[in-house]
C-alpha cells in the first residue's frame, strides 16, 4: 500500500500524523496550523503595507529597496504556505 506498518495505519485511522517519521498528534497539527495562519495573515498584512509605502515613496532607491522586501517577504509567504501543504494538510 503505503509501505505504512499496521500500526502506523491504525494511528493514522486514529487522528494521528507521521511528518518525516515522526508522529504528530491532530490537536499538535491544528496548532501549528492556526500559528501558521496567522504568521501568513502578518505576513500579508506587511505585503499591503510594502506596497503603500512604495506608492508614496518618491525616492528610486527606496522603492527598489522596499521592492526587494517585498520579493523576500513573498518568499517567507509561499514557503509557510508550502509548509503548511506538506505538513498541516492545509
Amino acid at each position: 500500500m503505503l509501505g505504512l506498518s499496521a500500526g502506523h495505519l491504525l494511528f493514522l485511522m486514529l487522528g494521528g500524523w507521521i511528518i518525516d517519521g515522526i508522529r504528530i498528534e491532530r490537536k499538535d497539527k491544528n496548532l501549528m496550523r492556526s500559528h501558521l495562519e496567522q504568521l501568513l495573515e502578518m505576513q500579508k498584512e506587511m505585503d499591503r503595507n510594502i506596497t503603500a509605502f512604495q506608492a508614496e515613496t518618491p525616492v528610486d532607491e527606496y522603492k527598489s529597496f522596499l521592492g526587494e522586501l517585498k520579493n523576500i517577504n513573498n518568499q517567507n509567504m509561499q514557503t509557510v504556505s508550502r509548509f503548511m501543504v506538506r505538513k498541516c494538510n492545509r
